[in-house]
């Protein structure tokens, strides 16, 4: 018996969130990071392994990891844990942002 393996956001047509979260005793922590502005924007990723890229130039430890989200749970997100955040950053190069805030353009959620 054949058996398909399960298909990515992609190939089931349709393009899913990624974030970077943290499990804490309370629930889920975003990854909001701060820009030279002092603004802080929460990084949206197209693709589980654009975040995984991320990862490492954010120097955050082993305690975060990539977490794929549905566009409902996106919004709960926003208005719920992100509440204080007022931009969102897709697709951030691996580098530190905070010392090319000119190369990041963040949108509006």
């Amino acid at each position: 018996m054949i058996v398909d393996a399960p298909r990515s956001s992609v190939e089931r047509g349709k393009l899913s969130p990624y974030v970077l979260v943290r499990h804490k005793m309370c629930g889920l922590k975003l990854l909001p990071i701060p820009l030279k502005s002092g603004e802080q924007v929460l990084p949206v990723f197209s693709s589980a392994e654009a975040a995984q890229r991320f990862l490492p130039s954010a120097a955050l430890g082993e305690s975060w990891c990539v977490r794929e989200c549905s566009a409902g749970e996106m919004v709960s997100l926003l208005f719920g844990l992100c509440a204080n955040v007022k931009r969102v950053l897709l697709n951030p190069l691996p580098e530190p942002l905070t010392a090319r805030d000119w190369l990041t353009s963040p949108v509006y959620r």
